[in-house]
């Protein structure tokens, strides 16, 4: 990721490693965590195929004092 003194960018991956689709319903972590946010760049699909990976990038923020 690309770190300055405010934000921070990276990715995770999303791996459905069984043999069929599944439907997508959301990512569930809090917006918030002490002083940083955390904010998702990318839409999410709706359905995941068998063994198929996603990797999806993310922004944390440091909250300013």
């Amino acid at each position: 990721g690309f770190i300055n003194p405010v934000f921070y960018y990276t990715t995770f991956k999303i791996t459905n490693q069984g043999l069929i689709a599944v439907q997508f319903t959301g990512l569930n972590f809090p917006k918030t965590f002490a002083d940083y946010e955390i904010e998702v760049l990318s839409t999410m699909p709706s359905t995941l195929n068998a063994m198929q990976t996603i990797s999806v990038p993310y922004k944390v923020k440091r909250k300013l004092q």
